[in-house]
């Protein structure tokens, strides 16, 4: 008559030698050793495989951690392509330029309706962004910045009201490089001209400084949209007036 192991002694066994025993270790053990050595040596077998096991998931595990961070890496760089590429674009309705402008309150005059516009503009035109040509700041007797406006080429693509006898003028607007102290300053709450981009503009001219300026600040300059086209074609001047109101 053949003397197996009972599960609490093969339960004891395991322990001594580290093992986990679980029902499968149980099974095993009770149906192939009828003998202390051959206990043992089912112990040492099943330690073999519980070694094993552990080593496959630890693998498995690593290779996962592996894939996660290699998607990772890869998305953090395509963000960052996209970012880079978003940085490069210059769309119409955030025409500001690249450096970081700090913004000086100042009075200003502002008309909430095209109508007052008109009345306080010399003329109202299309015209495209061609360069920057000169940078004009003042300072105190302290050496302080009090004020610094920028003169842009323009070219009128369209007279809408008013006369002009040239298709390029000067605009200015009240914004800058300060070389002095080294910063991008802003004395209105127009975001500087960037080259390249269209404007309906109302403007007046100042003959001391030889210039002209835009009527009401941010109030008398509107991007061009290709749905105005319609408008200024047909010089429809209040159809394209009371767009802009919308």
């Amino acid at each position: 008559m053949t003397n197996r192991f009972s599960k609490n002694e093969i339960k004891m066994m395991a322990q001594k030698m580290d093992i986990e025993p679980s029902e499968g270790f149980f099974s095993r053990m009770k149906e192939r050793c009828e003998n202390h050595s051959e206990a043992l040596a089912c112990a040492r077998e099943s330690e073999k495989e519980v070694t094993m096991n552990k080593k496959l998931i630890a693998l498995v595990s690593m290779v996962c951690v592996l894939i996660v961070l290699g998607v990772v890496i890869k998305s953090s760089g395509l963000l960052k392509h996209e970012a880079e590429k978003t940085d490069s674009v210059d769309t119409a309705d955030t025409l500001i330029a690249t450096p970081t402008y700090i913004h000086v309150e100042r009075d200003r005059v502002v008309y909430d309706n095209t109508d007052d516009l008109m009345r306080n503009s010399d003329v109202f035109v299309l015209a495209e962004v061609k360069d920057v040509l000169s940078t004009h700041p003042t300072y105190d007797g302290d050496g302080r910045l009090t004020y610094i406006y920028t003169k842009y080429k323009l070219s009128v693509e369209k007279v809408l009201s008013g006369e002009l006898k040239t298709d390029s003028i000067i605009v200015s607007q009240a914004c800058g490089y300060d070389e002095k102290h080294g910063q991008n300053v802003l004395f209105s709450d127009m975001k500087p001209y960037t080259v390249g981009s269209k404007w309906l503009v109302f403007l007046y001219y100042d003959d001391s400084k030889e210039t002209y300026w835009t009527t009401g600040d941010h109030t008398g300059r509107y991007i061009y949209k290709s749905e105005y086209d319609t408008f200024i074609d047909n010089n429809d001047l209040e159809a394209l007036l009371r767009e802009l109101k919308k």
